[in-house]
């Protein structure tokens, strides 16, 4: 074993080891034109091409055999392990570390973790164009209706959106650009003024999953998601779909972007008629898409593409490059291997260029080439040379069960009203029209991120605010497909004649949605008298009753016969200081009489897995999945209870519990036990109060009961961690990975001194 001396030589030995270079190679500027691609020689390399360490860590999404299977703690042994979604589990972990998780016998697929991007562009503005003041000095403005927004991050304090948050929540492993999520917010409240905001923050395809799960369960009436995912296929079935279908089935009414891409997309069959390998994307053979036109020099910056295809048949490979016309030089060559799920394959490219005159370039890398293709460019030019806006929906806007937002553009600063050229446009790639409304965009904001906010982005929050709206004035508690229509039924046609795949019904309408939603004000009936409960002679009953009768006589009153109750009346409803004991109808024992007892809650307890009573004290999130609250409870033969938790926030909720027991209620006076299924293991780190009562009368006195828990955060035991073997010893491989670590920053000194202390041992 080597000696505890060694230990810092280790360390500043592995620490030397992560030094590396990044290298990045001039374009050359001389001009050689080119009709066609030239080949692409990988042993030539790229100008311009930047090198990318295997050592730092970056975003996968690992996808296991069920969700079951998946071992954290083993997975932890190759990186730092971050959201779980169903089977889908997130880490971020160097390059190098790939290979070894693809070997896990639980492991079906790793890949890299798929961004989104936001659904925005620069816009004129038209700050007056969402025509809802009206209904805001009569009194509509979204009072009470919850609406969820899903983004990258958020400036909750900001005072554009402040005093409408009700909650932030963040799925991300790491802090998120607010600027986005924030103007997004601001249109809702802008349109409806007086909603509660509850904002979520997320990254990868696992955090959005979880984030929308989430919103549903807080009973969100509805979601705006003002993002779209060029990876994914736009055929209604992926990532999102199961989440966007249960939200609604819920409740939640899920309203998205269109996307932005209608300029710069563009789909076909793969041709290659000359047999080169390369994609011509026209019938005359051009094999080059200039960006943005020929003979126009591109700005330069980043350069973010995609290219995805349905297999046919036999599995095909492709690849994207970017090339300068003028020198027939590549400037970034993407990577052969394509990126997979059960639905579709993809491959991008990734680039930052400097000026220049720049196209993109299709090639054929392996398997039969008989498939139909894609592209996407989601950042750089505003427009690609050769580009079909059919089709350019964006996902999750392919989502049926969305209701998907177009831009439209209108006001003093727009030349033609109408949809904005960018916006995304239908069919799906399964043939159904793909957008559904079309939203206001271009408006002002006072945020301070954006002066202007255009896009799908801006449309998608306006008409998320006129659902809140709708959904305010609508009688009783209207479901998302009355909402939609409502949304369809009014919108203002703006295209062809009827609905069509440009923009949907055509514009929202917000004064005309709201009037359609408000029914007239009815013919005031008396309410009812509720039944009330008939007790039987020698019935218990309860202080704080109110729907109760004495017997089938229907006494007015009772008079007490012993104890403290004698001589004492006995009415409806009764009060909750009413005086225990017997009570009959004549004074004696000999007639009906009933015994008023006090409710109460006589055991409260609140278990963890192992069976343990925790009420007053804590426990570890990951040990807060399967919580059990046991309550007993004597008044089961006229109401149930009702379980709620505040959150560390002071927020109530009952969306972390996971049943809500219906018990066949006691007879007699005897009592009942009901258990509540609670999980916490995926809320923030805090104390949290847990509150057991009556549904109705019972919810006084010793008939609500009260108990405090606390999550503490895990950290795992760093030991652990990096005893990959696990042998319950660390040896110098293991000791150098620590130190690793150490050196990127991701775990701390104390950590580093633990591994070192078991390694010295």
């Amino acid at each position: 074993m080597i000696k505890k001396s060694a230990f810092l030589g280790v360390v500043v030995v592995v620490a030397v080891l992560l030094a590396g270079a990044i290298t990045v190679s001039g374009v050359s500027n001389n001009k050689t034109s080119v009709d066609q691609a030239p080949p692409i020689d990988d042993s030539a390399g790229a100008t311009g091409a930047t090198t990318t360490q295997t050592t730092v860590p970056q975003q996968h999404t690992v996808v296991a055999t069920n969700a079951s299977a998946i071992n954290r703690t083993r997975l932890a042994q190759y990186g730092t392990v971050e959201t779980q979604a169903d089977a889908q589990i997130d880490i971020r972990m160097p390059q190098s570390n790939v290979s070894a998780v693809e070997r896990l016998p639980w492991v079906r697929e790793v890949r890299p973790a798929m961004q989104p991007v936001p659904a925005d562009v620069p816009g004129s503005s038209d700050g007056e164009s969402l025509g809802v003041k009206e209904l805001h000095q009569n009194g509509v403005t979204g009072d009470g209706v919850k609406v969820g927004v899903i983004d990258s991050g958020f400036d909750r304090d900001n005072p554009a959106i402040g005093n409408n948050v009700v909650t932030t929540r963040s799925f991300r492993s790491t802090a998120g650009d607010p600027a986005h999520g924030t103007a997004v917010a601001e249109v809702v409240t802008q349109t409806a003024p007086d909603s509660d905001l509850y904002l979520v923050s997320a990254d990868t395809t696992t955090d959005h999953q979880r984030a929308i799960e989430y919103l549903a369960n807080q009973d969100v009436d509805i979601i705006v998601y003002s993002i779209s995912w060029p990876s994914v296929e736009d055929d209604g079935d992926h990532y999102l779909s199961d989440e966007i279908v249960s939200a609604r089935q819920q409740g939640t009414l899920f309203v998205t972007s269109a996307g932005n891409e209608a300029e710069h997309h563009w789909e076909g069959d793969f041709q290659d008629t000359d047999q080169d390998d390369i994609h011509e994307w026209t019938a005359s053979g051009d094999e080059v898409n200039s960006l943005p036109s020929p003979g126009v020099t591109f700005r330069g910056g980043a350069i973010n593409a995609v290219l995805r295809w349905e297999e046919r048949g036999d599995p095909s490979e492709y690849r994207l490059a970017l090339l300068n016309p003028n020198t027939a030089e590549y400037v970034s060559i993407g990577r052969s291997r394509a990126l997979s799920t059960e639905t579709s394959r993809w491959t991008t490219i990734s680039a930052t260029v400097e000026p220049q005159p720049l196209a993109l370039v299709v090639q054929h890398t392996g398997g039969p080439a008989d498939d139909e293709i894609e592209l996407v460019v989601f950042k750089g030019p505003r427009r690609i040379e050769r580009t079909i806006p059919s089709s350019s929906v964006m996902a999750p806007g392919d989502v049926d069960a969305a209701v998907t937002v177009g831009a439209y553009e209108r006001g003093k600063y727009v030349q033609s009203s109408g949809i904005a050229s960018y916006s995304g446009r239908g069919p799906t790639d399964d043939g159904r029209r793909g957008v559904d409304v079309a939203g206001y965009t271009n408006t002002d904001l006072n945020s301070g991120f954006y002066d202007i906010f255009g896009g799908t982005s801006a449309a998608a929050p306006y008409v998320g605010g006129v659902a809140a709206l709708v959904e305010e004035q609508q009688k009783g508690d209207p479901s998302p497909a009355e909402v939609e229509s409502t949304l369809k039924s009014t919108s203002d046609d703006i295209g062809r004649s009827g609905a069509d795949t440009v923009s949907g019904t055509g514009a929202v309408d917000a004064i005309d949605a709201v009037g359609s939603a408000t029914t007239p004000t009815p013919t005031v009936t008396p309410t009812p008298t509720p039944t009330a409960t008939v007790a039987q002679s020698g019935d218990r009953v309860f202080q704080g009753q109110e729907s109760i009768q004495f017997g089938s006589q229907d006494f007015d009153t009772l008079t007490g016969v012993s104890g403290d109750a004698e001589g004492q009346v006995l009415s409806t409803p009764i009060p909750q200081d009413q005086t225990t004991g017997t009570y009959s109808a004549d004074g004696t024992l000999n007639t009906f009489s009933v015994v008023v007892g006090q409710p109460r809650i006589s055991d409260y307890e609140i278990l963890n897995e192992s069976g343990k009573d925790i009420a007053g004290s804590s426990v570890a999130d990951v040990n807060a999945e399967n919580l059990e609250v046991v309550v007993e409870y004597n008044f089961a033969k006229y109401e149930g209870i009702d379980l709620t938790i505040e959150n560390p926030n002071g927020l109530e909720s009952q969306g972390y519990v996971v049943n809500s027991p219906n018990p066949v209620q006691a007879s007699g006076s005897g009592t009942q036990t009901v258990t509540f299924d609670v999980n916490l293991s995926d809320e923030d780190a805090g104390t949290y109060a847990i509150t057991a009562e009556g549904t109705d009368d019972f919810d006084f006195g010793k008939a609500s009961v009260s108990a405090l828990v606390t999550v503490r955060e895990t950290q795992q035991d760093p030991v652990e961690r990096f005893d990959a073997n696990d042998d319950g010893e660390i040896d110098i491989g293991e000791l150098g990975t620590a130190a690793t670590e150490f050196a990127r920053g991701e775990i701390d000194v104390g950590a580093l001194g633990a591994v070192a202390a078991a390694f010295a041992s």
